[in-house]
């Protein structure tokens, strides 16, 4: 309820963005519970215990998912999948989010940092973003000024018929 609160707030003003209920973010939880590993979620909270931002990372599965040529986890690709599950080195920095007014005060760059702490603790030596807004210049220069470089860019354009 934390993360879902502060999830629709910070994205609220984003191009094509729907509200998540919620049962969906109910579901979503559940579905990532068993492969989020809780020490790469983190909850940005004021002195009064407001959330007012979140991280989630997780280790890059598609390390260990590409290594099933056929694609199905069963009966055999899932045996694959737990090998090479153990040797995933980098993480996926799926999203972060801050509510509005607390967006350029500096907790995504302490998030950033944390997060980066943690995984290298645990052995992770790369981290990949993605699924970032094009014209969200204050996540993406954050994000170069600790490393990352843009690789990839899709877009996404609209026509009336």
């Amino acid at each position: 309820a934390t993360v879902m609160e502060v999830y629709n707030a910070a994205w609220e003003r984003n191009w094509g963005f729907v509200p998540m209920t919620h049962a969906e973010f109910e579901h979503m939880a559940k579905e990532f519970k068993p492969v989020v590993d809780p020490e790469l979620v983190l909850i940005a909270e004021t002195t009064g215990g407001e959330p007012i931002g979140f991280a989630l990372v997780m280790p890059d599965f598609n390390q260990a998912l590409r290594r099933i040529p056929s694609g199905r986890l069963f009966p055999f690709g899932l045996f694959k999948f737990l090998w090479h599950r153990r040797k995933i080195r980098t993480m996926r920095f799926l999203t972060l989010g801050l509510k509005p007014g607390w967006q350029s005060s500096g907790i995504g760059a302490a998030l950033y940092y944390r997060v980066f702490q943690v995984g290298k603790a645990k052995g992770y030596t790369g981290c990949e973003a993605g699924w970032m807004l094009e014209d969200n210049d204050r996540m993406l220069n954050g994000l170069e000024k600790v490393g990352f470089q843009v690789y990839k860019t899709y877009r996404v354009y609209e026509r009336p018929l």
